[in-house]
């Protein structure tokens, strides 16, 4: 899917799929398995992507709540993640050189091995 597909299908601008404006609310992409490559997204409140299963490269994700990415077992190398709230990372079983993740409340690495 492209980023423009993408945008479409979700009711997001361009903006803010590429992280230039944040998404003021949650956003509940909870059946989504994979994001377009450049995407970065920042949504004011909780992030769902609960059912992703990779992320592209360079991915920079951050919620003002909670940020939900239960199903990845692997990061990319650069990746930035952020959570004002609890951040779920629960199957991910190694963390990349140069990842860097926040939580402003529980990091969940339940799975971590590595």
């Amino acid at each position: 899917m492209t980023l423009k597909d993408f945008c479409k299908k979700y009711g997001l601008t361009i903006e803010q799929a590429t992280g230039k404006q944040d998404i003021k609310d949650s956003l509940d992409l909870s059946s989504l398995t994979t994001l377009p490559e450049g995407c970065q997204l920042s949504a004011g409140d909780s992030l769902d992507l609960s059912s992703l299963t990779t992320l592209p490269e360079g991915c920079q994700l951050s919620a003002g709540g909670s940020l939900d990415l239960s199903s990845l077992t692997t990061l990319p190398e650069g990746c930035q993640l952020s959570a004002g709230g609890s951040l779920y990372l629960r199957s991910l079983t190694t963390l990349p050189e140069g990842c860097q993740l926040s939580a402003g409340g529980s990091l969940y690495l339940s799975s971590l091995t590595t």
